[in-house]
């Protein structure tokens, strides 16, 4: 399909830092900060002027080859190392459609700004640092937008988790690279991204409500509770959208949340915290929670001309395996551009209505499967294992939210699944 001649629903393209210096001894690699990926993404719209950005957000990616990271942005299955720690790069990924009719001619241009919580108290020697929380941080930043109002509309709030070894007062939310340890317990700040259209400023201010999946079977001493699936979470926005008609939504995140104190369901969830830190040599239960994010006004006077979402739901697109895998070599998935084919396919033949779309790391297992390499993307925890010889692997699925309902259309619409080819393994051993 030739996008400039054809209009389509969703599609995107990913803007990627480049590594300027390899690692070294004692020395961690450097690479284009995140705004460099921004300067990038405006001269592309700047050579697309027939598109307009869906939305944005920052996808990570494992790298282990620092001077071919491209390698890496097609594949859809990762492996965290759980001996020496993982190296990720952090870049951006623009989603985009075709202008309308009635849409500028002119390219679009996109600003982002990332707000850090501030540090209410540094840490001590047995006592770990203390952040604002995610209300106060939003209340700080529309404050900001009252006095001095971004020059357009937003576009995306997302919530980021930002790696920090120790609190030295300041947290680089422009940085693009950050490594996770095997076993030593790596502590995260939530950033909060703000990426807005370019134009006459709108006076938008941000509004947050918080979704969570419900505990429905306690578990036990060792054992996890069962909670609802992101099914229901999804059906609790979407009640409470009932029940405010017309709200302007700027987009929805799934972001998985730690759960402290206990995994049977009974511990506690705090979906305001902006700092926590994930166990080492232990273990971490997350909860997959949906935040919705709407634009609100300064004024009740003045009237916000974004549209309101009739119905939400969304379709989840697990990247189809190709390869059987074998004893020792995992199965290989299709790549990221493969699987946004397919969903533009069912999005041309639903005619389906896209709000936005967001990149899902799911861990393997995930869901209570015993099967090797299964997922299942509608589970709303993740229980992440620590210690230094468990490696974990993650899957990256796409989810979209749309506004309506849709029925899958026929398979003879739809690019067909690839052939699962078997994999060739070399033999271990050898007879003498």
């Amino acid at each position: 399909m030739n996008q400039n001649q054809m209009s389509f629903p969703i599609s995107y393209v990913d803007f990627i830092p480049q590594c300027l210096q390899a690692p070294a001894m004692f020395k961690q690699p450097e690479f284009e900060k995140f705004n460099i990926l921004m300067q990038r993404a405006n001269q592309w719209l700047m050579q697309n002027p027939g598109f307009k950005s869906k939305t944005c957000e920052s996808v990570e990616f494992l790298v282990d080859n620092f001077q071919n990271q491209g390698q890496y942005l097609t594949k859809t299955m990762f492996r965290e190392s759980g001996n020496i720690g993982s190296s990720f790069i952090r870049g951006l990924r623009l989603w985009f459609c075709s202008k309308d009719a009635g849409d500028a001619s002119e390219p679009q241009q996109l600003g982002y700004l990332s707000v850090v919580p501030t540090c209410l108290s540094a840490a001590g020697m047995f006592s770990k640092p203390k952040f604002e929380n995610f209300a106060q941080t939003v209340d700080r930043i529309n404050e900001m937008f009252r006095q001095n109002p971004i020059p357009g509309r937003l576009l995306n709030v997302e919530t980021q988790d930002m790696t920090i070894k120790s609190w030295t007062g300041s947290v680089d939310a422009d940085c693009s690279y950050f490594y996770k340890s095997a076993d030593m317990g790596d502590s995260f700040v939530n950033v909060i991204r703000i990426f807005y259209v370019g134009g006459y400023p709108a006076n938008e201010a941000i509004g947050c409500i918080d979704f969570s999946p419900a505990c429905i079977q306690p578990g036990g001493w060792l054992t996890i509770g069962a909670f609802e699936p992101m099914t229901s979470v999804a059906a609790k926005a979407n009640a409470w959208m009932a029940a405010n008609p017309g709200l302007p939504v700027i987009n929805l995140q799934s972001i998985n949340y730690k759960m402290s104190a206990s995994w049977d369901g009974t511990g506690t969830l705090d979906t305001l915290r902006t700092f926590y830190t994930e166990s080492g040599a232990g273990s971490t239960l997350y909860l997959r929670i949906l935040r919705v994010v709407f634009a609100s006004t300064f004024d009740p006077s003045v009237m916000i001309t974004r549209p309101g979402i009739s119905c939400l739901s969304y379709r989840t697109f697990s990247p189809c395996q190709t390869t059987t895998g074998g004893v020792y070599t995992p199965p290989e998935f299709e790549t990221v551009s493969d699987t946004v084919k397919r969903i533009l396919a069912w999005t041309q033949a639903t005619e389906a209505k896209v709000i936005s779309a967001e990149t899902v790391p799911i861990l393997v297992q995930t869901g209570g499967l015993s099967q090797p390499w299964a997922i299942d993307p509608e589970a709303a925890y993740t229980f992440y294992r620590g210690g230094s010889d468990i490696a974990k692997y993650w899957r990256l699925v796409i989810r979209v939210y749309l506004d309506g309902t849709y029925q899958d259309p026929p398979s003879e619409v739809l690019p067909p699944a690839p052939l699962l080819q078997p994999t060739q393994e070399a033999c271990c051993c050898s007879v003498m």
